[in-house]
């Protein structure tokens, strides 16, 4: 594996970790009723603040479109809405606890890859 290829393969490795190990925990614990719902509440704000840094000046996460896009999708989508049909309640807590208010380029992402 080339260098340039081997970096971008790491990148995309350490983001999905992250998303695995970090992001996951606010609203799991949300679910699981474990700590403070508040702080977990901030916690999740400042995640989808990082994604729409991520987003300044391109369309997908890291850049060209990644795994990590088809990862963070089916989570990060209810920022924008939830189907009032769906009662999956770890889906109303996404919904409750995210938004794309104020994060234009949030919001564009989602339905960019929604569309694919």
């Amino acid at each position: 594996m080339a260098g340039g290829a081997r970096r971008t393969r790491a990148e995309l490795d350490l983001a999905l970790e992250w998303f695995d190990r970090v992001w996951k925990v606010a609203p799991n614990a949300i679910e699981a009723e474990a700590g403070s719902t508040e702080d977990l509440e901030r916690v999740m704000s400042v995640h989808l603040d990082l994604f729409e840094g991520l987003l300044d000046r391109r369309d997908h996460l890291l850049g060209g479109l990644t795994a990590l896009d088809f990862a963070a999708y089916p989570f990060l989508k209810y920022a924008a809405e939830r189907d009032p049909a769906d009662d999956e309640e770890f889906h109303r807590i996404l919904e409750r606890h995210q938004s794309v208010a104020e994060r234009p380029r949030l919001a564009a992402w989602i339905e960019r890859v929604a569309s694919r």
